[in-house]
């Protein structure tokens, strides 16, 4: 082989050796290139892009749960607020629990957060309602009137009490955390307790309070809700954070008041023995993690990694009012990020084929990657956009939901949300219905844009066209594209058919509230059909408001009206108080006129009951009626409320003469109206001194009589006319050898063992009117049959017919028990 051979085998060689590193430096700056791309994307775009989404969708989350803590405090803090305006205006009172039931046992009912109302006063009496097993119960305390003693009154509903009993229990609400935290709290500001122990229920929970003063009297009285803490672990449950994240709401020094959800916390027993632990100590091993890593900060977002997984957790200051607590949000990282595995396979996959196939097929791999990073940023443009919808919702509904809240009545509503809705979307018309309180029909709160033929009725009556039928069917009618002709929508200048016609219930708890009404000029689609379902509920809960807010004041007119009605009457007896005057001075009765703490008049039978002249009494202080001071205002404390709602007062008191002596009198008073003066009231006082030493002494009688009847060795036994037993002796329920408990739910006629001898006694007393020495028998509970002797006779008590028997045994039976 020649030398030029060789260098060309050489060079040819080297050629090939050059061809071949060409090609495979090719592929590596290919792979290389593409490598240095994706990173670079990564690094500059997608990574910022996915921790700003990651960020977004974190802070939206928190959001949405701060918000429904804060919805439900604000919620609390304003049925409380409208609860103390209802007992404030006399709706409500400590006096009549029936009244205090009536509008307070449907809020009950309604909000599962509270589990029970106070009344309270500083003069340590309390009207309490709470829900029980089998309907609801009132506790009733008076300290100064029956000291431990309390009243407890069940109901099935606000109609039918089905009993009653007495309690002695050492409680008065005056030492109560959440009475004395409202006396130390300004007038009309909301108190909220600590956690607590309920003295009544022994579970734990919080109470929100607020105090008042009463203005005719002084006295300060407080209203408060409780909240059980286990309650309010069903709100915490439902809170839902990221996709599997917990929602935990706590003291500020890290003990549990609201559980999360999906931490195995089922049902009351167990919330109960959770709440008020450390996370630590119920297995919340994450939570606590979360804590001692937050030491002493209150607010922020912290990166915290459990079993190799990353978790995000926030924490946040809630305020209570006056305490402020915390809330804990736990989710993993995942359930915020964009990116999810099946797009991290698809990149993996991508980038081991421009491996194998960069060096054959630059341009297909090209293309292949190029496809599959536009549908990654097709994800990503598409996540942003309902990132960005989401947000604008949670803005409108941010700003509208206030603004809806604080609309005063219905018409105030329908503008606001109408007008909030025409700022955000096409809205051409719109009109809002609620419904009235007669049946199956709806009343125009308010319209949009409707005029001429456009304007709404002021009624429509269920099934009365798409409204109507919409009331019915409480389900959404969307008619899109509608005839035209059908409904138009102008302005000043032109008009046109609309796009889509919406028809949409309001309903709050199962219950329909009102039917809301839009026509669109431009179908917005999800994005406008999102806003509008997520403004609903706030709807309702306004709706809600507002109807019972009418109703509390239709209530009040009734009770003005009434007032307006007893000036009259009080006028009419103004004018005939100088016909009456000499009625008055010459009356046998004691009267006297009293206003501000004074005696505006007496007459002279006053004046001789008490000891002193008519002159000494004129304009003299009320309280030298009452034996001390004490006496004198516990008086006016118990009847100035009664006097000031326009009742009537009839009680017992103990009242002092001129010389120091007491007498026992009955005093009958009312309030009046006199000119010039703002408060009056005329007494009528009865010295019953006499008749209550009369009927102490009967009352004794009638104790020792019983007592002798009681322990008699005779039996005795009273029934009514038609057989009902009225009193019965120890020695009958021997003798029968029944418990003296089920002898009296016992009827007579089951005691005889001849029936036919039961009914010619019974002739024979009808004919005679007693019957002496009657000789029948018994039967005994266990079956024996044994000889008795009957002496019967009817006697009047009280006006009624009853029939009186002693029973005793034959001599012979007597003889043979003492035997045996």
């Amino acid at each position: 082989m020649s030398r030029g051979e060789a260098g060309r085998t050489i060079n040819a060689a080297f050629i090939d050796r050059l061809l071949g590193r060409l090609g495979r430096a090719t592929t590596a700056v290919s792979l290389a290139s593409v490598l240095f791309v994706i990173t670079a994307f990564y690094f500059l775009q997608v990574r910022p892009q996915a921790e700003a989404t990651v960020k977004a969708r974190q802070k939206e989350a928190a959001e949405r749960v701060v918000n429904r803590i804060e919805g439900l405090v604000g919620e609390i803090e304003n049925l409380l607020l409208t609860s103390q305006r209802w007992a404030a205006d006399g709706l409500i009172s400590l006096d009549d629990p029936v009244a205090f039931n009536r509008l307070m046992l449907p809020v009950l009912q309604l909000r599962r957060t509270i589990s029970s109302f106070h009344l309270a006063s500083d003069a340590g009496r309390e009207v309490l309602l709470l829900g029980s097993a089998d309907g609801f119960r009132n506790r009733i305390t008076d300290v100064p009137g029956k000291g431990h003693l309390q009243q407890w009154l069940n109901w099935h509903d606000v109609h039918t009490r089905s009993g009653e009993e007495l309690k002695e229990q050492d409680y008065d609400p005056r030492r109560r955390p959440w009475f004395s935290g409202a006396l130390e709290t300004p007038e009309g500001r909301v108190h909220w307790t600590a956690p607590y122990l309920f003295q009544t229920t022994r579970e734990p929970g919080i109470t929100a309070s607020v105090r008042w003063i009463d203005k005719a009297s002084g006295r300060q009285f407080v209203v408060a809700m409780d909240i059980l803490l286990s309650d309010l672990s069903r709100s915490t449950r439902e809170l839902e954070y990221g996709g599997t994240g917990m929602v935990a709401l706590l003291t500020d020094d890290g003990k549990l008041l609201g559980l999360p959800r999906n931490a195995g916390f089922d049902n009351d027993e167990a919330i109960q023995k959770a709440v008020l632990q450390p996370p630590e100590a119920i297995g919340l091993q994450r939570l606590a993690a979360v804590l001692r890593q937050a030491g002493a900060a209150s607010d922020g977002t912290r990166r915290l990694i459990d079993g190799g997984e990353p978790w995000l957790a926030t924490l946040q200051r809630a305020p209570f009012g006056n305490q402020v607590f915390r809330i804990a949000m736990l989710a993993p990282e995942g359930d915020f990020s964009p990116w999810s595995r099946q797009i991290v396979l698809i990149l993996l996959l991508l980038l081991a084929m421009v491996a194998v196939l960069s060096a054959l097929l630059a341009r297909r791999l090209a293309r292949d990657v190029s496809r599959p990073l536009a549908h990654v940023f097709d994800e990503l443009a598409a996540s942003n956009l309902e990132l960005k919808i989401q947000g604008g919702h949670s803005a409108a509904i941010a700003t509208l939901a206030p603004k809806l809240q604080n609309a005063g009545d219905f018409a105030a509503l329908a503008d606001t949300l109408l007008g909030g809705l025409a700022d955000r979307m096409m809205l051409g018309q719109g009109s809002l219905y609620r419904v009235d309180t007669a049946p199956e029909t709806l009343r125009l709160c308010g319209g949009f844009a409707r005029g001429g033929a456009g304007t709404p009725p002021a009624t429509i009556a269920f099934g009365e066209g798409l409204v109507g039928q919409c009331a019915i069917e409480r389900q959404a009618i969307a008619l899109a594209d509608p005839p035209s002709g059908y409904l138009r929508v102008g302005s000043a200048l032109t008009a046109g058919d609309p796009a889509l016609i919406l028809v949409l219930p309001v309903v709050n708890n199962e219950q329909l509230l009102g039917v809301l009404e839009l026509a669109l000029l431009k179908d917005g689609g999800p994005h406008d059909r999102g806003l509008i379902d997520r403004l609903l509920p706030v709807l309702a809960l306004c709706m809600e408001v507002l109807a019972r807010s009418a109703r509390a004041g239709e209530l009040l007119r009734a009770s003005q009206a009434q007032a307006a009605e007893l000036a009259a009457q009080q006028e009419r007896i103004q004018a005939m108080f100088a016909e009456q005057s000499a009625i008055f001075e010459n009356a046998p009765m004691s009267i006297l006129y009293a206003a501000d703490g004074r005696l505006l008049r007496t007459n002279a039978a006053l004046a001789a009951l008490l000891g002193r002249s008519e002159r000494d009494l004129a304009g003299a202080d009320t309280a030298l009626l009452f034996a001390s001071p004490a006496s004198h205002h516990k008086f006016a404390a118990a009847v100035t409320p009664m006097l000031a709602a326009g009742n009537g007062v009839r009680l017992e008191w103990t009242l002092a003469k001129a010389d120091g002596s007491c007498f026992d009198a009955l005093l009958s008073g009312r309030g009046v109206t006199l000119p010039g003066i703002v408060q009056a009231s005329i007494w009528v006082i009865e010295d019953i001194s006499e008749r209550k030493r009369n009927e102490a002494a009967i009352s004794a009688s009638e104790a020792r009589l019983r007592l002798v009847i009681e322990d008699s060795p005779t039996a005795v036994m009273m029934v009514s006319a038609h057989g009902e037993q009225l009193f019965t002796n120890r020695r009958l329920a021997e003798l029968l050898g029944l418990p003296p408990s089920q002898l009296q739910a016992r009827r007579s006629s089951e005691f005889w063992a001849d029936p036919q001898e039961r009914e010619h006694f019974i002739a024979r007393l009808q004919a005679e009117g007693r019957v002496d020495r009657y000789e029948t028998r018994f039967r005994r509970a266990d079956g024996r049959v044994f000889p008795v002797l009957l002496d019967s006779r009817w006697i009047e008590q009280d006006g009624q017919q009853l029939l009186l028997s002693w029973i005793s045994l034959p001599a012979e039976s007597t003889e043979a028990g003492a035997g045996a």
